[in-house]
C-alpha cells in the first residue's frame, strides 16, 4: 500500500495566535480512487492504531485515504501531554488548510 506524508501549514483564524502546523497522512494511490479526508477523534491521533486499519480497510475496498491531526492533538503528540481539543474557529482552520492539502496533492 502506498503512503505519503507530510506538514501543513494552518493559518490562524482572525484575531488569533499566528499560524501552526500539524502532519497529514495519505494511504492508497490517488489515481482512478475516490478520495476520503479523515480526522481523529479527542481521543487518539491520525496515527493510532484505529486509524490506521481503518485507512488500510478503506484503501483494499478501492479508496484513497488522507488523515490528519488538529493542531492540539499535533501538540500533544511531539510534547507527550495530553490536551483538550481546539475551539471551534481552530478545527475549522486546520479542515480547511488540510482541504487544500488535498486540492494541491491530487
Amino acid at each position: 500500500m502506498k503512503r505519503v506524508h507530510g506538514e501543513f501549514t494552518i493559518p490562524a483564524p482572525k484575531g488569533d495566535k499566528p499560524a501552526t502546523s500539524s502532519t497529514w497522512l495519505r494511504d492508497g494511490a490517488l489515481t482512478g480512487r475516490p478520495l476520503l479526508v479523515l480526522a481523529h477523534g479527542a481521543g487518539a491521533p491520525a496515527s493510532s492504531d484505529f486509524m490506521a486499519r481503518t485507512a488500510h480497510e478503506l484503501v483494499e475496498r478501492g479508496l484513497c485515504v488522507a488523515r490528519f491531526d488538529f493542531p492540539y492533538m499535533h501538540r500533544a503528540v511531539t510534547e507527550g501531554k495530553r490536551r483538550p481539543p481546539d475551539g471551534k474557529a481552530k478545527l475549522l482552520a486546520a479542515w480547511r488548510a488540510m482541504l487544500g492539502v488535498v486540492d494541491e496533492t491530487v
